[in-house]
């Protein structure tokens, strides 16, 4: 990304952007990747997951639990 694209973004995106990088710089630590193996609850597809949710400040999970009430109420 250039300097031009980073002028275009909103401050929202932009605060986005600092908290995933800042969540995936933390994932980098020497402390903490590596990490005990969890198939359903912590791998590198959900490291993912929580990077998106933690920058959205908890939108995407509250996304899913929205979908999982409107499937139950179905």
């Amino acid at each position: 990304m250039d300097l031009a694209e980073l002028k275009g973004m909103s401050a929202s995106k932009l605060t986005q952007a600092a908290k995933a990088l800042a969540f995936a710089r933390n994932n980098a630590l020497d402390a903490n990747k590596y990490y005990r193996y969890d198939y359903y609850r912590d791998n590198c597809s959900t490291r993912v997951r929580d990077l998106i949710d933690y920058a959205t400040d908890g939108a995407l999970k509250a996304a899913r639990a929205a979908d999982r009430a409107a499937d139950r109420a179905r």
